[in-house]
């Protein structure tokens, strides 16, 4: 019986968050936290069972699709079946041999290594794994069946830092060495909300000015370059800050340091990603000082360290 795994590191944008979509270089970091597909060859029907773990080992979907037109027959969660049969389908356009004329069934489980609303890449990392699977181009299948910049596509299979940038055919993907002297002073908080990124990607396409991205995506570019040869946390901390006030005037929305944690007087905080949910950065000087976070209900503090591979 035949067996196959494949698996995909989680991501998290540093800068260029929103820009990115406008051509600004992103600088992003892989996780240590990612997903897994594990495939197994099955004699009991000729169907494919498919099953999603999470990282507590627990079933969160799971599924029965027909191999032929990967038509759903059974779903524990229909909009969740009906955007993993759209990924199979746009694999098996790109891949006309993936999972067609089987002579058995298949089990795929899909297990998680972070928590579902950490907002780590759930969706890229099974996109990811199922293009490992269907031998396809990743950034193809991402692009014919997504709207965002797909750097956490590029995230899911380097396991350094990169620069990342919207091009075509194919992005620009530079992976960069980015090892903090300060990293000690790092650590990513989670702010108990998940973001739609689709909904984020769509709203910043319609209504971005393009005159003003450009300036904007200008300054985002040097702050990146600054910031991959910077050897001073103050000095890293007072590029963060330009970045927010940056992103600010183009979004027209609070830094999150302005309008959640306005008197965390100890370092800074940032956004990753789309604003207002998942997890931030932020900087301290003593561990003793994310206190603040926790007394205001914000449990999940993880230091970079044990976050970024």
């Amino acid at each position: 019986m035949s067996k196959e795994q494949f698996r995909s590191n989680g991501k998290l944008m540093l800068t260029g968050e929103y820009l990115v979509l406008n051509g600004a270089k992103a600088l992003s970091l892989p996780t240590k936290f990612g997903q897994s597909l594990h495939i197994e060859q099955s004699t009991k029907c000729e169907k494919l069972e498919w099953t999603s773990l999470d990282v507590n080992n627990q079933v969160w979907f799971s599924a029965t699709y027909n191999f032929d037109d990967f038509s759903i027959l059974k779903s524990s969660c229909s909009e969740t079946g009906r955007r993993l049969a759209r990924i199979l389908k746009a694999a098996r356009n790109l891949n006309s041999r993936f999972l067609n004329n089987v002579s058995s069934g298949c089990n795929a489980r899909s297990i998680l290594e972070f928590e579902r609303n950490w907002g780590l890449g759930s969706s890229s990392t099974l996109l990811n794994n199922i293009a490992q699977w269907a031998q396809v181009n990743p950034f193809e299948l991402h692009f014919n069946i997504s709207n965002g910049s797909g750097y956490d596509i590029a995230n899911a299979s380097i396991d350094s830092p990169i620069l990342y940038s919207l091009s075509r055919p194919e992005p620009t993907v530079q992976q960069v060495h980015f090892a903090p002297d300060f990293a000690e002073n790092l650590f990513f908080i989670h702010l108990n909300k998940k973001q739609i990124s689709s909904i984020e990607v769509a709203n910043f396409q319609s209504d971005y000015n393009t005159d003003q991205t450009q300036q904007a995506t200008k300054k985002v570019d040097q702050i990146t370059n600054e910031i991959l040869s910077t050897k001073s946390l103050a000095e890293f901390e007072r590029l963060l800050l330009d970045h927010e006030e940056i992103l600010e005037s183009v979004i027209q929305s609070k830094p999150v340091g302005e309008s959640t944690f306005p008197d965390y007087n100890s370092g800074i905080c940032k956004s990753l990603g789309a604003w207002g949910g998942d997890f931030i950065l932020v900087t301290s000087k003593t561990p003793d000082d994310l206190q603040y976070f926790k007394d205001k209900g914000f449990k999940t503090v993880i230091p970079y360290q044990q976050m970024i591979l």
